[in-house]
């Protein structure tokens, strides 16, 4: 990524992927290979601030959707259906670009329902995901957040979109 780092992120950056990511938070890497890549990013400060990113090949989702549409399409859908999921609500859904690539943003809010038969409760999360398609270097890539409802880490994921480099 060209410039500089906007005060208070630094970058990840391996394979020629490159991402932007709060200072203060905490790096961990799952899975690191050129072809596929699970990183994330975690609040120090606050557990329920959470960041992923992943990349794959892309033929691999172009089985299930050719469309990147498609595939924002069917995880929306997934995410209304899932076990544990209530009172889906989504926020927005758009086109942009990043990284002169095409990519579908989303975001939504959520009632994860979490504890014992008995004593069920609802956390309220607000679900932020970038989906890109990059034919140039033949992978997908997922930023996937959840943070609290509020709009306190709306700028940084922002920010993080922003600064991501698929090549």
């Amino acid at each position: 990524m060209s410039g500089d780092v906007v005060e208070g992120f630094e970058f990840f950056a391996a394979y020629k992927v490159c991402i932007a990511y709060p200072s203060d938070w905490e790096l961990q890497i799952n899975a690191l290979k050129r072809s596929q890549g699970f990183i994330s990013f975690k609040s120090k400060k606050d557990e329920r601030y959470t960041c992923s990113l992943t990349w794959g090949p892309l033929k691999d989702v172009k089985k299930k959707s050719e469309s990147l549409e498609g595939h924002v399409e069917s995880i929306i859908g997934d995410l209304k259906n899932k076990r544990g999921i209530k009172n889906f609500k989504l926020l927005e859904e758009k086109k942009i670009t990043v990284n002169d690539h095409e990519a579908m943003l989303f975001r939504a809010e959520v009632d994860f329902r979490s504890g014992a038969l008995f004593s069920k409760t609802c956390i309220s999360t607000v679900i932020q995901a970038l989906y890109l398609y990059c034919e140039e270097s033949e992978r997908y890539l997922i930023l996937y957040a959840l943070s609290p409802i509020g709009d306190e880490f709306f700028s940084a994921f922002n920010y993080m979109v922003e600064s991501l480099r698929c090549h």
